[in-house]
């Protein structure tokens, strides 16, 4: 298939690799579909201006199956579904592994704008300074993250396992990926400003990216709408 030889189709594939995971929580969990659909919008708003802003320069510059040019900036529709899918996923992912339903407050709807705009804030500070986009954005992600559970200790549980399932299914996806699209590194990522670590043939940064993402949308929705208890599923 044209898909598995021509790497204008590697992003898009990865993309459909994610769905398989967001749709079969989707399916099971009727109850967590209003959070995916949510979050992953809000995720998949910020996407596509955080490529533009910041990933583009520094870190990497993938292939599009279908794109736009922005200002000698190629952007194209797998970087908005991209968020909306890890967004979705990321969100209900330790509701669905771990049979639990988050019940809710009153919405700390200033804090949770606050915590997002500080966290696009503080990258664009760090970038400034001269700190790569994605150590900058792992950095903003992981103390945004803190805050939160700072403010809520209910979210601790959530923060961490969500983190570290979705750092798991992520490795899994990405070792299928990086097998169909064994060039995909050096054809994506600009490597010269790469650590060159790897976990087989992921880079590092993807990694630890993908954990303090977990870490932050995992309870940027149960912050927002202020859980008061995870219930256990019969």
């Amino acid at each position: 298939m044209v898909f598995f030889s021509n790497y204008q189709y590697a992003y898009l594939v990865g993309n459909i690799l994610l769905f398989l995971i967001w749709f079969v929580i989707f399916y099971f969990r009727k109850d967590l579909r209003k959070e995916q659909i949510i979050v992953g919008l809000i995720v998949a708003l910020f996407a596509p201006i955080t490529d533009y802003l910041f990933f583009f320069s520094d870190y990497w510059r993938p292939e599009y199956s279908m794109s736009l040019n922005l200002k000698s900036v190629v952007v194209g529709i797998e970087s908005p579904l991209f968020g909306f899918l890890i967004g979705g996923i990321s969100t209900a992912i330790y509701e669905f592994f771990m049979k639990r339903k988050a019940l809710f407050s009153k919405p700390r709807n200033f804090l949770t704008i606050l915590v997002i705009i500080s966290n696009i804030s503080g990258m664009f500070l760090l970038i400034l300074i001269g700190l790569n986009s994605i150590w900058a954005s792992v950095i903003m992600l992981i103390l945004c993250s803190l805050y939160m559970v700072y403010k809520d200790k209910d979210l601790k549980g959530d923060m961490f396992w969500s983190s570290i399932t979705l750092t798991f299914i992520i490795i899994v996806l990405y070792s299928i990926w990086f097998w169909i699209y064994p060039d995909a590194y050096q054809k994506f990522w600009i490597v010269n400003n790469l650590s060159g670590l790897k976990i087989g043939r992921i880079p590092i940064e993807e990694v630890v990216w993908f954990f303090s993402a977990g870490l932050f949308i995992g309870i940027l929705y149960e912050f927002w709408k202020n859980v008061r208890t995870y219930r256990k599923l019969a």
